[in-house]
């Protein structure tokens, strides 16, 4: 958790616990500075702005957090805010750990979300990996969870080689789209939630969103709603499509991951076909060059040969007749 940490990608670690109703999480630290964050019930003593918000807040649903003073080590007024929405509860970290069925400690096992967007933090999409954790005799204590964000995943898609058409992008197992080559917000800012890819405008990625649906729709029989999602995981391991005869692409799961991660890519069929046409241009080219150069050097040898055989019938044959004449009117 230090500047230099080998997962900047993880922002934040917390827990709740689950017989106390207490929550506090912790952040990576960046520039030298770390945020906190706490249920409004459970503010530290000493936070002199807090007590301006006793009479609108309601306990435990709201979020409280602040920037730890890399000198002080305590927060300023400045840098506290408060989430009035929050509502761990209603987490999906949360929500995915309490609906689970556990059996005793044999059963501890971590839960993943799928992608979704952080509240407060337009633009930050990421996943959450929670685990319960368990008394010595099977009780139920709290969960520990820790959070995993993908700022980086889309510039490092838009750095891949494509062709002058080509896209790329990733999607979880419900089809909500995690990074993309397209400069355009994978968040809806309307609905508050993750864009499919049959949403986006750029038109690559909404055709090839659009028919992987429609294969869902037809070959697997669902249907999605604002309380059922997609399953793209039934599309198998690798698949290549072909789109109106317009567009090429695959779609491929990333092996032995959890959760269940989907890339796409692919790009217009005239930018390999255009290639092929390209080829196939150059080599008839080549081909006729190559059979004009052809002919000349027929035409040439058949010259030459003819050549050679008038020569070779004058002095062989025509030459030896003459002489043998000659020598028959003088015998004569």
């Amino acid at each position: 958790m230090e500047e230099n940490s080998l997962l900047p990608e993880v922002p934040y670690i917390y827990y709740y616990s689950m017989t106390e109703k207490t929550f506090f999480g912790i952040s990576s630290k960046v520039n030298g500075v770390r945020k906190v964050l706490t249920l409004y019930e459970d503010i530290p003593d000493g936070c002199k702005v807090c007590p301006s918000y006793n009479n609108t807040l309601q306990n435990n649903i709201t979020l409280y957090f602040h920037v730890i003073d890399p000198v002080t080590n305590w927060p300023s007024e400045n840098n506290i805010t408060f989430a009035e929405n929050y509502t761990i509860t209603s987490r999906p970290w949360y929500q995915n750990v309490e609906n689970q069925t556990f059996n005793g400690l044999d059963k501890v096992f971590n839960v993943w979300t799928n992608a979704y967007t952080f509240p407060g933090v337009l633009d930050t999409v990421g996943i959450t990996l929670s685990r319960p954790i368990f008394s010595s005799i099977g009780e139920l204590l709290g969960i520990i969870a820790i959070d995993m964000v993908f700022s980086s995943l889309t510039e490092n898609l838009k750095q891949l080689k494509l062709t002058e058409n080509g896209f790329a992008y990733i999607i979880d197992k419900t089809g909500k789209l995690i990074g993309s080559t397209s400069h355009e917000s994978v968040y809806n800012n309307s609905s508050k939630i993750l864009k499919r890819p049959s949403q986006m405008s750029d038109e690559s990625i909404n055709l090839t969103g659009l028919f992987l649906e429609s294969i869902l729709t037809d070959e697997f029989n669902q249907k999605y709603t604002e309380v059922q999602d997609f399953d793209f995981s039934v599309l198998g391991q690798f698949r290549n499509f072909e789109v109106d005869n317009k567009i090429y692409f695959q779609l491929e799961q990333i092996p032995n991951r959890s959760p269940l991660l989907i890339i796409v890519n692919g790009a217009l069929k005239s930018d390999y076909v255009g290639n092929i046409t390209l080829v196939e241009k150059e080599l008839s080219t080549t081909l006729s060059q190559s059979t004009s150069k052809i002919v000349l050097i027929a035409v040439a040898i058949f010259c030459f040969v003819l050549t050679l055989s008038l020569v070779g019938t004058y002095f062989w044959v025509i030459k030896p007749l003459q002489l043998i004449v000659v020598i028959m009117d003088q015998v004569r």
